[in-house]
């Protein structure tokens, strides 16, 4: 395999990590923010340090998302990236984060009944 496919699989792989963390740390605010507005308070006093860390972490994989991007362009040029690994990367950073998403809210359910 050739250095240049290798870095773009790892981007791939990367921008599957932190785009479906930050799609589930979506998800999760709204479930909460609709569970907030059907029940009220019971949802805030049952897990009363989720939002915060959804939102942190949130926050975290958008700056991780923006930084990765620079930095594979900053990659790309020095390594002359193809139209064909763009768009190899593009397809799967949509297509990757799906199952990926299933995987991070395993772990969320886990924290949240952990702690």
């Amino acid at each position: 395999m050739k250095k240049t496919n290798i870095i773009a699989l790892a981007f791939s792989c990367t921008y599957a990590i932190v785009f479906s963390l930050g799609i589930e740390c979506l998800l999760n605010l709204l479930s909460m923010s609709v569970a907030i507005s059907l029940d009220g308070g019971p949802v805030v006093q049952q897990y009363p340090g989720f939002i915060p860390f959804c939102v942190v972490v949130g926050i975290l994989a958008l700056i991780a998302a923006v930084i990765l991007g620079m930095f594979n362009l900053k990659l790309s040029e020095k390594f002359n990236f193809s139209k064909k690994i763009w768009y190899v990367q593009i397809i799967s950073a949509v297509v990757l984060p799906i199952p990926m998403i299933k995987l991070w809210e395993m772990l969320f359910d886990f924290l949240q009944k952990a702690f």
